[in-house]
């Protein structure tokens, strides 16, 4: 069955401007690998990916994780690399294990909802959606995802209020 035109042109806007937002939210991780070692790794995984080098990067960071599989800043960078490539079930896999370490970081749960996003599993997106916008109120990328995962999952009475907030913040905002 075919998405109604209206809110598929609305939902491609939206997500035309996400991408941008990831690099800028894991910048936001404000924990870095701790052996110099690491660290080198580390920011050549960013240099690859800032180069567009996906896969190498992706490669790096799994190599680090192999050494420290713990490691926030790269589990959750590994997951935007993923959700650059679409790769989107991966990227959860990696945002879950990001959030097992520190469940309240705004940026990987925006990133985890946006993937489930991406994938159409708008009910599993609310969730983490909804814990980030809990812990960034204001924030207007994560009112309008959950306002439009509550949509796409088909509850539009809860769709209204994280819209309405956003459309109030912002007048002009066109993918409303």
């Amino acid at each position: 069955m075919r998405k109604p035109k209206k809110r598929r042109v609305k939902q491609n806007l939206l997500l035309k401007t996400l991408p941008p937002l990831l690099a800028i939210l894991l910048q936001s991780v404000t924990a870095f690998p701790q052996s110099r070692g690491l660290e080198q790794q580390f920011q050549k995984a960013q240099e690859l990916e800032t180069q567009g080098r996906l896969d190498e990067a992706a490669k790096t960071y799994q190599e680090i994780l192999k050494s420290d599989p713990k490691n926030l800043p790269v589990l959750s960078a590994l997951g935007v690399v993923l959700a650059r490539q679409k790769r989107y079930a991966e990227a959860v896999r990696y945002y879950r294990q990001a959030l097992a370490i520190k469940p309240q970081n705004f940026s990987t749960q925006l990133n985890l909802g946006l993937s489930y996003f991406k994938m159409g599993e708008f009910r599993s997106a609310i969730a983490p959606l909804k814990t980030a916008l809990a812990l960034e109120p204001s924030n207007a990328q994560a009112a309008t995802l959950l306002g439009m995962a509550y949509f796409g999952a088909g509850d539009y009475r809860h769709a209204v209020e994280p819209l309405r907030s956003v459309a109030s913040a912002d007048p002009t905002n066109s993918t409303l």
